[in-house]
């Protein structure tokens, strides 16, 4: 009685494990006589956890990026079918075909908050960068701040707005203004707040059009709370067709080797809210809300085959173990677009916050990533030609995309406990790309296999 299996990776081929049951095996010969075999049919389901790069905010203070910048895991479920027969001789081995198919879906909501402690300068951009001209300025020991923004239509127009406060003999103030471009596709915000007491300053600008959102922050930040809200659904799914060569052993133990040519897709699709809290003195009005809000899609198609060996193991009650191993080669399409809206307070019978649209992106990177697989699994006898197997998984992949943001030009200077920073118009410079990392997948399924 043989007790082989072939070692599909993303699949439970059972073929030779069903045809080697006791119940099925006269029923086996009499098929081997006429060069017939029963069709393996198997349906899973399980747990799929991935673990993938997190996508930063954009947000840079003093050069280094807020959030973003590690990996987190997302947990899904997963179901999958695949099919296996056995397709005839060769060489005095017998030749089993697979053919599987998966599909898992997964989310994670995270809320990320950063505070920002001391002085520098913070920045961020949309998908591409606002026109507008910056100009900000603090000198703490004078207690006196400066902002001020100007914005240059396309079709003509000027929108600028300024804050400034200064307070020789000590004390704490804030100031801001905004308003709205000449055509409403836009706006422009600026703010400042001074405190001679415990001299501290900062001054605080941002401009949003239909080429982009800039916004620039500069003397002592700290308090500022920077908070990224995200939600990030992923779908993963793949086919792979596989040919291996199976031994007509009699021993508990065999080893099948194999081909395999296989295809995934990765969508994921992001929607995150970025929102600056600026910081106020005690006793001082605060500051409206300022934010950022991405739609966001990073598809990725893999195509790609590679080799495997599986080895399975008969014990004395019937149980089968089994496990594969396989590595390859697959090349890749990585597309991304992006939607970006600016939010702004806008003085309508009371502050409220209005939407801007800023822009879409587009880009895109081709490829070619290795991986690596294995399973390891158990399979238990329910009935006559019937299956129950338990299968843990992992997949290693040299390369999944991920998003990398640039921060606009800001010239920077300090002298003294005094900041001035400059942003002179960014011109719809885009600052949002495609590069890579590594990543793992893991799984956990329940299989029920039968043979027709």
């Amino acid at each position: 009685m043989r007790k082989s299996v072939l070692g599909q990776i993303s699949t439970w081929a059972v073929l030779p494990v069903l045809t080697a049951m006791p119940a099925a095996a006269q029923e086996q010969q009499t098929q081997d006589a006429q060069e017939a075999a029963p069709l393996i049919y198997s349906q899973s389901g399980g747990l799929m956890l991935l673990t993938l790069p997190d996508l930063p905010s954009g947000v840079v203070d003093n050069g280094n990026p807020t959030a973003g910048t590690g990996n987190e895991t997302i947990v899904g479920m997963m179901v999958g079918m695949d099919l296996g027969k056995k397709l005839g001789k060769f060489a005095g081995f017998d030749v089993i075909g697979n053919l599987s198919f998966f599909i898992g879906t997964g989310e994670r909501n995270t809320t990320t908050t950063s505070v920002v402690s001391g002085s520098g300068t913070v920045q961020i951009a949309s998908n591409t960068q606002s026109t507008a001209a910056i100009t900000l300025a603090t000198d703490p020991n004078a207690t006196s701040a400066s902002s001020q923004v100007t914005l240059s239509l396309p079709g003509g127009g000027v929108t600028q707005t300024q804050a400034a406060k200064t307070i020789p003999g000590g004390g704490a103030q804030t100031a801001f203004a905004v308003a709205l471009t000449t055509d409403n596709t836009g706006a422009v915000f600026s703010g400042v707040s001074t405190d001679g007491t415990n001299s501290q300053a900062f001054a605080f600008g941002g401009a949003a059009d239909p080429s982009g959102l800039t916004i620039v922050g500069t003397g002592d930040l700290s308090g500022l709370r920077i908070t990224q809200q995200s939600l990030r659904s992923v779908v993963y799914m793949g086919a792979d067709a596989s040919v291996g060569l199976s031994p007509p052993s009699m021993d508990s133990t065999s080893y099948t080797p194999y081909l395999s040519v296989g295809y995934r897709m990765l969508n994921q699709e992001i929607s995150s809210l970025t929102s600056f809290d600026l910081p106020a003195p005690s006793g001082t009005n605060g500051f409206p809300l300022l934010g950022l809000q991405r739609y966001e899609h990073l598809d990725t198609n893999y195509l790609g085959g590679g080799v495997g060996l599986s080895v399975s193991h008969t014990l004395d009650n019937n149980i089968t173990f089994t496990g594969s191993a396989e590595a390859g080669l697959r090349g890749f399409d990585a597309k991304y677009s992006g939607r970006d809206l600016a939010l702004f307070p806008i003085n309508n019978a009371g502050l409220e916050l209005q939407r801007f649209d800023v822009g879409r992106a587009t880009a895109e990177e081709k490829g070619v990533a290795w991986y690596a697989k294995g399973e390891a699994g158990l399979n238990f006898p329910l009935a006559p030609n019937l299956l129950l197997g338990f299968t843990g998984t992992v997949e290693y992949l040299s390369k999944v995309p991920t998003l990398e943001r640039s921060a606009p030009v800001v010239q920077v200077s300090e002298s003294g406990g005094s900041f001035n920073a400059t942003y002179p118009s960014g011109a719809g410079q885009q600052s949002t790309s495609i590069s890579f990392v590594d990543s793992w997948n893991f799984g956990l399924k329940a299989t029920l296999s039968g043979a027709f």
